[in-house]
């Protein structure tokens, strides 16, 4: 009888134990970094001399599924490695000096965070062969902003004829509530003027108004 219970309690502790695995890999899918370097190498083990098994290219957007406890000096630089994981699910090491982390407990970061999961987690944009970069998260005018692009992305340029590919996208605070206010595709440049927006290109100029709502395109 005893011995049943010795294995009912080892189930018990297994099941348990797996189940804590299985959180632990679904929390840290929710951590974000940018790769900040062209051809990244993406190592087996973190240090340098380990097998390269990958590249990553520079704005490329990865998850961040842990860090080794201490920092490592390679060259000048000390810092952690970050084990990632990229949209193909393939899995290595990047050296801390070639990595954006997305730190969210911490402004303007939590509010980046929640645009990452907004635009490209929630819509599937990271997945096998299609590949995301980041090209820039800022604060500005009270605005936080992204500009990324995806291959679904690119392909939408290439058809309308875009100078350029990216997925422009403004978000705010109103009222207390995150919101997101404009969506410009293909323009990267912009500049604030009093309450208004201006996004443009050498085809044209988008104008938007303090309620965010875009005006008729000028010629």
């Amino acid at each position: 009888m005893k011995l049943k219970h010795f294995y009912i309690i080892m189930a018990i502790l297994l099941c348990a134990t797996i189940y804590t695995w299985a959180d632990k890999d679904k929390e840290v899918q929710k951590e974000y970094c940018i790769i900040q370097g062209d051809d990244v190498n993406m190592r087996m083990q973190p240090h340098v001399k380990a097998k390269v098994i990958g590249k990553l290219e520079k704005y490329e957007f990865v998850y961040c599924i842990g860090k080794t406890e201490g920092k490592d000096k390679v060259g000048e630089d000390e810092e952690y490695w970050y084990k990632i994981r990229n949209c193909d699910n393939k899995e290595g090491w990047v050296f801390g000096k070639y990595i954006q982390y997305i730190d969210g407990t911490k402004e303007p970061d939590k509010y980046y965070k929640q645009m990452i999961e907004n635009e490209i987690i929630k819509r599937l944009y990271c997945s096998y062969g299609n590949k995301v970069k980041i090209y820039k998260l800022s604060y500005e005018n009270n605005h936080y902003i992204i500009d990324f692009e995806n291959k679904e992305k690119v392909k939408l340029a290439d058809m309308y004829n875009e100078i350029s590919v990216g997925l422009l996208i403004f978000y705010r605070m109103i009222d207390g509530i995150f919101n997101r206010s404009i969506e410009n595709m293909g323009r990267r440049n912009y500049l604030f003027y009093k309450d208004y927006i201006f996004i443009y290109t050498l085809k044209g100029i988008d104008v938007y108004w303090p309620r965010f709502q875009p005006s008729t395109e000028l010629a």
